[in-house]
């Protein structure tokens, strides 16, 4: 979402502050998790959190904490697939040059609609090994270090000639600045 930032922003501090703010928001689910359920249980539960909240009760004020948590759960997984798939499309348009990402929005929902509804991801099983030691770290390694390994290596690659083209942009944007005062 580069494309989309103000040219005056600090990429680096955007990044840090995301950074925080995940690391914080991530922090606050995981330390009660873990300190009421215990580590054992935390591991080994399907949804943690939801059996932390199941376990919050608050005198007569604070109960009931496990509705809240569905109530914001399922917005959030509304807003994290609507982001999901703008962010396919968009890439998708960048790849096959098109003007706009709009003739791909239909193809992608289609084809995440067909891969939900595959008769073998229905069953709990499946979902249970998929999610396990064994196979989980293989379908994660490749998009969490393989793929920013592949586009580091691709920069380092390419980086004269992406050095001279952000040059030529920021030479164009300085005479532009200058013309306009």
């Amino acid at each position: 979402f580069s494309y989309y930032a103000d040219k005056k922003t600090n990429i680096n501090r955007s990044y840090l502050l995301s950074a925080l703010i995940y690391l914080s928001a991530t922090s606050l689910i995981i330390l009660p998790t873990i300190t009421v359920l215990g580590l054992d249980v935390a591991k080994n539960a399907f949804n943690p959190y939801f059996s932390y909240t199941r376990q919050v009760h608050g005198y007569d004020v604070i109960q009931r904490v496990q509705a809240i948590n569905a109530l914001a759960w399922f917005p959030g997984l509304i807003f994290k697939l609507s982001l999901n798939i703008f962010l396919g499309c968009h890439i998708l348009s960048g790849v096959f040059k098109t003007k706009s990402h709009k003739p791909f929005i239909l193809p992608f929902c289609i084809a995440g609609f067909v891969t939900v509804m595959l008769p073998g991801l229905n069953k709990v099983n499946t979902l249970l090994e998929l999610a396990s030691d064994s196979v989980f770290p293989w379908i994660v390694l490749p998009f969490t270090v393989g793929l920013p390994l592949i586009m580091v290596l691709v920069y380092l690659l390419r980086k004269k000639k992406i050095d001279k083209v952000l040059a030529k942009k920021k030479a164009r944007a300085s005479v532009l600045d200058s013309e306009e005062i």
